[in-house]
């Protein structure tokens, strides 16, 4: 990967960091200032309050922002990220599928922690997490399509090919033909 790449990737890792770090806080919060007298509803999926689902995937976004932060290995990051914001479409699918087309009402209590409606904090959680799983897939295949590209394409300095789909002459002498580079600049 060049420069540029590594610089991309390593900010859309650090800023999927400051956001797991906010939701994580934000859970935490969410927690610790929601009214006793407000009964939160059980999590159809998991049979669990939400008090505890919110600690669980609060203490996973936050292991997976420090793991971004600090770790030297930015394709495993992805991967995290990935991981985390695909278990939140799975789990989303599936609430869509049990009756609940929102998050709305898993979300009462952010009102009293922030001071914005439910809806919108649904609207929010979907765009971070839609941000977070999208940019992880396209820096995932950025990085996989660097590695591959670097492998198999002609590399104009040392003007030699690395792809095993060339093709050469044989001992018979028949008509043989190098396929194009898929990195070549076609105006050159």
């Amino acid at each position: 990967m060049n420069g540029a790449e590594t610089k991309a990737v390593a900010f859309f890792t650090h800023s999927a960091a400051g956001l797991l770090l906010a939701m994580a806080s934000a859970l935490f919060l969410i927690n610790l200032t929601a009214p006793v007298h407000l009964v939160q509803p059980h999590d159809p999926i998991f049979g669990m309050s939400l008090r505890s689902l919110f600690w669980i995937i609060g203490g996973m976004a936050l292991w997976i922002a420090f793991f971004c932060l600090f770790s030297d290995r930015p394709v495993w990051s992805l991967l995290w990220i990935a991981w985390l914001a695909a278990n939140f479409l799975v789990c989303r699918i599936a609430l869509y599928w049990t009756g609940c087309r929102t998050l709305a009402g898993f979300l009462g209590s952010y009102p009293y922690a922030f001071g914005i409606s439910a809806n919108a904090a649904n609207a929010l959680a979907s765009l971070i997490f839609a941000y977070l799983l999208i940019g992880s897939l396209l820096s995932l295949a950025w990085r996989v399509e660097g590695k591959f590209v670097s492998k198999f394409c002609v590399h104009p300095a040392a003007g030699t090919s690395n792809s095993p789909l060339k093709i050469s002459a044989n001992k018979s002498h028949a008509r043989t033909a190098e396929l194009p580079s898929p990195c070549a600049n076609p105006n050159s």
